[in-house]
């Protein structure tokens, strides 16, 4: 008995390898690439944030940066419940509530046709 139990031990613990090192690579592939963007709405919004607090007009960056960064949070949270598969639609699950609420941050303070208008009267009068 307690071979088999080595057997099955020594089983389990390469297919745990294996199955953590796919997670892996999953996460460099499909994950890694959405810091990137998350940093840049962070930065962008905090530097209109900076340049509001100075007292300059930032009418036109602050669509901008809103549609911006709604634009990535709902890539992000549309990729997380590709990934939880049917449990990213349960809601037992935090990606499900998460998914939910992303759709109102484009909804909120503006849609992002209205943002977008704000933008182009800004550009061209």
């Amino acid at each position: 008995m307690p071979q088999k139990a080595s057997v099955y031990q020594r089983y389990f613990n390469a297919e745990h390898d294996m199955i953590r090192q796919t997670v892996h690579r999953f996460v460099q592939k499909e994950i890694a690439p959405f810091v990137d963007e998350w940093e840049e709405a962070g930065e962008f919004t905090c530097r209109v944030a900076a340049k509001m607090n100075a007292g300059l007009d930032q009418v036109k960056e602050i669509p901008m940066a809103k549609n911006f960064a709604c634009q990535v949070s709902n890539f992000a949270t549309y990729e997380a419940v590709q990934i939880f598969g049917g449990y990213g639609c349960m809601r037992e699950y935090l990606v499900e509530r998460l998914y939910r609420d992303n759709r109102i941050l484009s909804i909120g303070g503006g849609t992002t046709e209205i943002m977008k208008e704000i933008i182009g009267k800004r550009l061209f009068g």
